[in-house]
This record gives structure tokens, sequence and C-alpha cells, in this order.
């Protein structure tokens, strides 16, 4: 009977942890700041936007930033304030954000801060999802564009 009873225990406890990590695969782990320096420093990030605007930016090692969309490109600076990661540029709007990993090779961003750490009008919402440009991506892009 305790074999049964261990077994059971067993079965329900893999079956948690299975719907668990596709829960964790569907809705991502939202990254922290020691975790966004490390993964994005010296990455080239090509993504989209919810608008179907799709970008191209590099995170340099120095804390520069270039970007580069259909519609020109700029440059900037990023950085990690706490969980979030920001970045700001030179003639173009910025924010602070915060990164869920969603896959081996996709990010997802969420609208959170302004420069100076004031509440963002777009708080929450979902911005764009990116991934290493010199890596395949894992990101289920039927959901994320218009």
């Amino acid at each position: 009977m305790k074999i049964i009873a261990r077994l059971a225990a067993a079965a329900l406890m893999s079956t948690a942890c299975l719907a668990q990590a596709q829960d964790v695969k569907r809705n991502g782990l939202q990254m922290d700041g020691i975790e966004l320096s490390a993964v994005l420093s010296g990455m080239t990030m090509t993504g989209n936007y919810g608008n179907g605007v799709k970008f191209t930016e590099t995170y340099h090692p120095d804390g520069s930033v270039t970007y580069a969309d259909d519609q020109g490109n700029d440059r900037g600076r990023w950085f990690v304030r706490g969980r979030l990661f920001c970045t700001f540029y030179e003639t173009s709007n910025g924010a602070c954000f915060s990164v869920k990993k969603s896959g081996d090779n996709c990010y997802e961003y969420f609208t959170q801060e302004e420069e100076d750490g004031s509440i963002h009008a777009d708080a929450g919402a979902w911005n764009s999802v990116g991934w290493d440009k010199n890596k395949t991506t894992s990101c289920d892009l039927a959901d994320k564009t218009s």
C-alpha cells in the first residue's frame, strides 16, 4: 500500500512539474539585473514590435547602444536599474523594461519606467519581442505582431 501511495505521489509531482514547465515556457520568467547584464551585454538583438515594425539593436559592453529600424538609425545608452533593462537614445524616446525570457533565445519586453524613474504611461504593457541575431530564434512570433 505504501508503494502505491508513493507512486501516486511521484506521478502527481511529475504532472505538477510538467505543468509548471509548460507555464514557464508560455509565460516566461522575468530576468533579474545580473542576468540582464550577463546575457544582453555584447548582444545584437533582432526583434519585432507589436505593430510589426522590425528592429535591430546592439548592446555594446561599454553601455552604448546602436539601433536601426525601417525608419532609420539611432544611438544611445543602455543600463540595468534593479530588475529593469533601460535603453535611451539621442533622437528618439526610450524607456526601462522588465524582460522575460520566454525560450532559449526569446526575450519579451514590457514597458515600465521613464529615464528619471517615473512610471511610464504604458507601464506593464507588452512592447516587443527579440532574440540574439546570431542564433535561431525560439520565439513564437505568430501572436507577437499584428
